[in-house]
């Protein structure tokens, strides 16, 4: 039996190629399987948790999708915009949040850019900000969307702003030299 090796580098996981064979996740969080599944639809995806010591095949529901539906829906009525921009190697994406801003400006937001090496909500307390838009690791607003008071969405969410009947995708760090 021929096992192919594959590697999840952050939320990149271009560097898996064969779309047949079941993929076996191990790690902790929800981001990096649920990322997996979206991508690789059409193949099991096996997770073992050593933190939780818990292993399961990944279920892909409605469950996560209509929860971000219903995080996007809430910006909707939001006026004012803070993305968040991480200062870390590899998710840096100074570019990609000013084109983000545009698009923003354009539905008539007023749009902040806020940069920090970690991004928690505490260190922004007392902005006049109605709604995050994360554009530095997608699992800051999939797996700790909870610990923030005002609705963190995705950079790729902020489609969904523009047109709701768009399909949602998962949010992934790729090519990272296109955003410096």
């Amino acid at each position: 039996m021929h096992v192919r090796k594959h590697m999840v580098l952050c939320c990149d996981s271009s560097t898996i190629t064969d779309p047949t064979s079941p993929i076996v996740y191990i790690g902790d969080g929800v981001f990096h399987p649920n990322n997996l599944g979206f991508i690789f639809d059409k193949i099991d995806v096996y997770v073992i948790n050593p933190i939780l010591r818990d292993s399961k095949k990944l279920n892909i529901n409605d469950k996560f999708v209509r929860q971000r539906y219903g995080l996007v829906s809430k910006p909707l009525v939001s006026k004012t915009f803070g993305l968040l921009v991480s200062t870390k190697h590899g998710q840096f994406r100074l570019r990609f949040a000013k084109y983000i801003q545009e698009r923003l400006e354009k539905l008539g937001k007023t749009t902040y850019i806020l940069a920090s090496d970690y991004i928690k909500e505490d260190y922004i307390l007392g902005m006049k900000i109605d709604c995050y838009v994360n554009t530095a690791c997608p699992r800051i607003a999939y797996d700790d969307f909870q610990s923030f008071k005002k609705p963190i969405i995705t950079s790729q969410e902020v489609y969904l702003l523009e047109d709701m009947t768009k399909e949602f995708k998962v949010d992934q760090i790729r090519k990272l030299e296109n955003y410096y």
